[in-house]
């Protein structure tokens, strides 16, 4: 923060690496009081770098810093900012397990729906990184079970490929009306969730 105050020009720049601004460091390390010391210099907090297209709201889901988070939404952040892969803050939340915060963005308006670059669901990427609560979350939150992306994958799919035995067992018990439909489903490949886990070598999720 003193350093802020001293070289207040810094504050503004980007480091050589990935052209990250100092918000993105803070937010992706919780540092909230050098976060408020960045907004007090002017510096934007919705900064985007420009190889990746994220910005500090994406960094913060990494580390599931709700309060960095909410920090930045007050400061007028989108809630719903996406990246080159069309990746928002909640898809990154569920991506690392982070179902606090997840709740909170939703809580907070986020478009929970919306897709990334391969129409991927915050519910298929919990599904994919056998995120069981978090995806239990979403599903509750209204994401369908059975909706595919753009190859043909449903998160019970992503889930066999993982071997994620607990989302599997969630998913499909969870599918109360014909549980048998979302287990029939096939990918683009003409496979079902079970052809993917055989496939695979994982016998627990083909159980």
């Amino acid at each position: 923060k003193s350093m802020i105050i001293q070289f207040p020009d810094a504050a503004h720049g980007q480091d050589s690496q990935d052209g990250a601004s100092p918000a993105h460091w803070a937010a992706l390390f919780g540092h909230m009081e050098v976060l408020q010391a960045l907004a007090d210099e002017g510096v934007r907090l919705d900064a985007t770098i420009e190889s990746s297209g994220m910005q500090p709201i994406h960094w913060a889901a990494t580390h599931g810093h709700t309060d960095i988070v909410r920090f930045l939404l007050e400061k007028g952040c989108d809630v719903d900012a996406t990246d080159i892969k069309r990746t928002t803050a909640l898809v990154i939340a569920a991506q690392y397990d982070h179902s606090v915060l997840v709740f909170f963005l939703a809580k907070h308006r986020a478009d929970i729906t919306k897709l990334d670059d391969c129409n991927d669901s915050a519910l298929h990427w919990a599904a994919y990184k056998g995120n069981q609560q978090t995806a239990a979350l979403l599903h509750y939150l209204g994401l369908p079970a059975d909706a595919a992306d753009a190859y043909g994958s449903t998160p019970l799919h992503l889930a066999a490929s993982r071997n994620a035995p607990h989302v599997i067992e969630y998913l499909i018990d969870e599918h109360t009306d014909k549980p048998e439909q979302l287990v029939g489903l096939k990918d683009n490949k003409g496979r079902t969730a079970l052809d993917i886990a055989k496939e695979r070598g994982h016998n627990l999720a083909a159980r």
